[in-house]
């Protein structure tokens, strides 16, 4: 089986911590102790274990062959931006002699985990501008770069009053990607109202609500005051001899039911017979004066409707009006 040298160099540290000195650690909470405890779980694959044995150990105040051997730990488990950080601590502290015998397995290590972070950092844009980088919300200016996974993300900037910014960046790992944010500025136009269109009459026409309308002899009424005296008498008439022709009808039809309730059983007297005679008879009279009357009212409404179209028409003013939708002419 072929194992990649960094792991071959990180057991090797991972040993060297675990069988370090313990400088006169007798307690359980010495940070040299819960190092070479953690370092001996990591070792045997239980790196969860090792990592909360390690944790201890920081806050007991750990050096560098704890954070060291820490970071290694968190490799395996794939924690690359904690990772990076302990390589770092480890490496700035003074105990020379340890590191070196251990820089480069350290060094490696943080070359391991910074292939596995990619940072971005946003410059320029406006002060407060909200940032999206996938589900991460953010605003401008940043202070730090954002530590993300390498691979393409989409980034969006918005700010009030200006137009979104959005680009599909391409993030590498170990590398701070920088881009520069240009925001444009919204312009709103703003379009005045048109004046309504001007109106010119001419002479002898006035203008009156945006049309122009005859004024003085031009608008005098010729009406015939025969034909409209005809039109409303024929109207009245109409309306008399259609009432008349109703009444006639609904009367009719009363003195029928009546015959019919008292003359229509199997049982009827013998004097219905003498009945339904006069019956008829006085039924056909009021159906010829029904006719003749309806007959009336139809030649009264179309007399009355022929009369006052002939008024309308010789009373009704010629004219051109001219207004913004176009020109009516009246004839």
């Amino acid at each position: 089986m072929t194992v990649r040298p960094l792991r071959v160099l990180a057991w090797g540290a991972a040993f060297a911590l675990g069988v370090a000195p313990a400088a006169h650690a007798q307690d359980a909470g010495d940070a040299v102790f819960l190092g070479r405890r953690a370092a001996e779980r990591c070792r045997r694959g239980e790196y969860e274990r090792g990592l909360d044995l390690y944790r201890q150990a920081v806050e007991h105040g750990a050096g560098a062959h704890e954070l060291g051997g820490m970071a290694l730990c968190e490799l395996h488990v794939a924690r690359w931006t904690a990772a990076e950080a302990h390589f770092v601590a480890a490496l700035a502290q003074g105990d020379a002699r340890w590191l070196t015998r251990h820089r480069a397995s350290l060094e490696a290590g943080l070359s391991e985990a910074r292939s596995h972070i990619a940072r971005l950092l946003l410059t320029g844009g406006v002060d407060g501008a909200e940032v999206r980088v996938g589900d991460t919300p953010l605003r401008l200016p940043m202070t730090e770069p954002l530590v993300l996974e390498p691979g393409t993300v989409v980034v969006e900037v918005r700010a009030p009053g200006h137009r979104a910014w959005r680009r599909s960046v391409d993030l590498r790992g170990g590398e701070t990607t920088r881009e520069a944010v240009s925001l444009e500025r919204e312009v709103v136009f703003e379009v005045a109202p048109s004046a309504p269109p001007s109106v010119t009459c001419v002479p002898g026409f006035v203008l009156r609500a945006g049309q122009c309308w005859p004024t003085g002899e031009a608008a005098t009424r010729r009406g015939s005051p025969v034909w409209r005296s005809t039109g409303w008498a024929a109207l009245s008439l109409a309306v008399l001899a259609g009432g008349v022709a109703i009444g006639l009808g609904v009367d009719g039809a009363s003195t029928e039911s009546a015959y019919l309730e008292r003359c229509g059983g199997a049982g009827a007297p013998a004097s219905c017979i003498q009945d339904r005679t006069s019956t008829q008879a006085s039924l056909d009279d009021r159906a010829t004066l029904v006719n003749a009357f309806v007959a009336v009212a139809g030649v009264g409404a179309a007399v009355a409707l022929t009369a006052l179209l002939v008024d309308r028409t010789s009373s009704r003013g010629r004219y051109v009006a001219v207004a913004p939708g176009g020109v009516r002419i009246a004839w």
